[in-house]
């Protein structure tokens, strides 16, 4: 996801904007640039690339100014340009924008301005918007104001179709910063004679503690001292100051390398904050006042569902377990961009859980509404208390786990699973499950994190397996009841990091990818050319039994067709008469061609006539006299059609079983042994 920062102030804005888009690298990024007004211009800055270019670009020619937005692009529309990076500008050049989201009909609105004269210097969805808000202030007339900046916003966003959180500056209103938000997150930062627009609340988190997370429809016009947020449709919107739980410490990496391995070993304080409070020994019960429900409420929920994405979606499988085993509710999992596009029915006593660590995911929010559109009680399992789905939902569950700034989820998967296990022995605890069940339940949960934690000092065995195995090509994951959903996440999370190929299977169905293990295997090896893999000094130990084995196979086919050369209709001239007419016919057919040629695409197999000395391999068949063709019978008396090609004696038909079986069971040793050869 993109990153978007803006500053308004009495300081220089681009330092505070370097360092606010270096804190929202770990987003993932291909381009960044910035744009700053002096009061008399707007000098703009971009690169391609790390933000260290963008920053050795700025510290070339520095541009002075305490108005300033920045962006850093993960391309979409277009290519990996400057061009293309954010800011973009409108057709005067007076006005610029930056943008997260996906304009739809772009290229509608981008073809009725290319016939109005509009001309583009880039690729991009952003550049679109970016004209159509400059239209729509250009053509307001009047003074160049902030409310003639905010109604050229709303009137351009009418017209769009799509996603979008947006921040925007024009040369001719030089104090101001104009956002909006639709479906992508955008935060509004309040300080002290100075005001910060984010796309995460981490980017500014070192100058003020005070976020306001716009709605949807939302447009915020900030000046220094002040700001107003009003709605699209016109008119105030209602907003609320919040707290930033976590500080700037939270959002370092501190002594560790990196996020990841960060919030890995946060694990044990997450998990114990998502449990602290919420557990009563006296009742046995987990305590959770957030859903909002009273206990005849819940006794009443005749179904479950849990919906979430990636990560979340892997949580709720685990949940879906634990909560019917312990609650004895039936329990389902709904992957949440699926959920809105389903017409699944719910019985009215239904409760649905939305599941997402930021709060923010836009498939998740679909979900949500879509539930609550049906009528359905819709409860939230998020880490944001701010977030949209903890606005909206009905109530819910906070993990408290802080910031999770790495993009693979960690800590965040073990939350979730935490929040579920707790709802699964509240719900338990009021219907069936028993008191010592209960504090047995209680008693292991309170003694995760210490285990957690002996798990992370093994780190010095976990990197030496990690090392052993980093150079293979796929990896397989299997997982038992509980664990099946804990195979998936680690696949998603070998991808994710390694991108070495995984996939995650019931253990149960291991047996059944063994052919696909196979083939893959094989076709590796023809790839490499015969270079061999890792196990080529176990395969040359082993290479002679395995090719004894082979040959064992292949002399046995060759005795079974020696022993059967008599009872083969083919090698047999006197069981010529007992054939039906047409096999006869084709019979002699065959005999006039020449013995191993191929007929009709197929390769026959060598006919052997009287007197016709003996394959090499074959064994010795006696001499057996010719017998003369018997007389073509009358068509009357020809065999039906139906039955045609059957006419076989109890002779031929069990010496041809018995070739078939010997014949499949030569082929089955000689593929067994390559089978432990590979």
């Amino acid at each position: 996801m993109c990153g978007i920062i803006g500053y308004i102030g009495k300081s220089e804005a681009v330092p505070i904007l370097l360092d606010g888009l270096r804190r929202l690298e770990y987003r993932g990024y291909d381009s960044a640039g910035v744009a700053i007004s002096n009061g008399g211009g707007i000098e703009v800055r971009k690169r391609i690339g790390r933000i260290a270019n963008l920053a050795e670009l700025i510290k070339e020619s520095p541009p002075q100014g305490t108005v300033g937005i920045s962006h850093t692009r993960w391309a979409t529309h277009g290519g990996v340009t400057d061009q293309n990076a954010h800011p973009h500008s409108d057709q005067s050049g007076r006005l610029f924008l930056c943008h997260n989201g996906v304009i739809e009909n772009y290229n509608v609105l981008k073809d009725q301005l290319v016939r109005e004269g509009h001309t583009f210097q880039s690729q991009t969805d952003t550049e679109v918007l970016a004209h159509l808000v400059g239209k729509a202030f250009d053509a307001a007339g009047g003074e160049p104001s902030k409310g003639r900046l905010v109604e050229a916003l709303r009137t351009a966003l009418k017209q769009v179709v799509g996603t979008y959180g947006i921040i925007m500056i024009h040369r001719d209103v030089p104090n101001v910063i104009v956002g909006a938000r639709r479906g992508s997150p955008l935060v509004l930062g309040v300080g002290k004679g100075e005001n910060f627009f984010a796309s995460d609340v981490s980017a500014i988190v070192a100058y003020t503690r005070d976020a306001i997370y716009l709605k949807d429809y939302d447009i915020a016009a900030l000046t220094k001292d002040e700001f107003e947020i009003t709605s699209l449709v016109g008119g105030a919107s209602g907003f609320e100051v919040s707290k930033v739980e976590f500080s700037e410490e939270d959002v370092s990496k501190g002594e560790f390398p990196h996020y990841m391995l960060k919030e890995i070993y946060e694990q044990p304080e997450t998990i114990q904050d998502a449990m602290r409070g919420r557990l009563s020994r006296e009742e046995a019960t987990a305590v959770l006042g957030g859903l909002e429900m009273t206990a005849g409420e819940l006794r009443g929920i005749e179904r479950i569902i849990l919906s979430g994405c990636g990560t979340a979606s892997h949580a709720a499988m685990v949940g879906e377990y634990v909560i019917e085993a312990l609650a004895h509710i039936p329990t389902e999992v709904e992957f949440a961009s699926e959920f809105r596009y389903r017409n699944m029915p719910l019985p009215k006593d239904s409760l649905v859980f939305v599941i997402s660590q930021s709060g923010e995911t836009a498939d998740t929010l679909a979900a949500l509404r879509e539930s609550q559109r049906k009528g359905h009680r819709t409860l939230g399992v998020c880490n944001n208390v701010a977030s949209t789905i903890a606005r909206e939902s009905d109530g819910g569950v906070y993990m408290h786990a802080g910031p999770e700034i790495g993009v693979a989820a960690t800590k965040s998967f073990t939350s979730q699973v935490t929040i579920l296990t707790l709802i699964g022995l509240l719900l338990g605890r009021i219907r069936h499950l028993g008191s010592s069940e209960g504090l047995k339940i209680i008693d292991e949960l309170e003694a995760i994190p210490a285990k957690v934690a002996r798990i992370l000092e093994t780190n010095d065995k976990i990197k030496a397996v990690a090392e052993k195995y980093a150079h293979v090509h796929s990896m397989m994951f299997l997982g038992r009841q509980f664990n099946y959903p804990v195979a998936l996440e680690g696949a998603l999370k070998m991808k994710e990091i390694s991108y070495i190929h995984a996939s995650g299977h019931p253990a149960a169905d291991e047996r059944f990818h063994r052919a696909g293990r196979l083939g893959l295997r094989q076709k590796r090896e023809q790839h490499r050319g015969g270079q061999g893999t890792q196990r080529a000094g176990h395969r040359d130990r082993h290479r002679g039994k395995h090719e004894a084995r082979e040959g064992r196979g292949r002399r046995a086919l060759r005795a079974a067709r020696a022993r059967f050369s008599l009872a083969d209709p083919h090698r047999d001239p006197a069981a010529t008469a007992r054939l039906p007419h047409r096999r006869r016919a084709r019979l002699r057919r065959g005999q006039a061609a020449q013995s191993g040629e191929e007929r009709d695409g197929r390769i026959s197999r060598p006919i052997l006539r009287s007197g016709d000395a003996p394959r090499s391999g074959d064994a010795p068949s006696p001499e057996v006299p010719a017998a003369p063709s018997p007389p073509v019978p009358d068509r009357s008396m020809r065999t039906p059609s139906w039955r045609r090609g059957r006419r076989l004696n109890f002779r031929q038909r069990d010496a041809a079983a018995t070739y078939r079986a010997i014949a499949n069971a030569a082929s089955l040793a000689t593929f067994v042994s390559r089978c432990v050869t590979c």
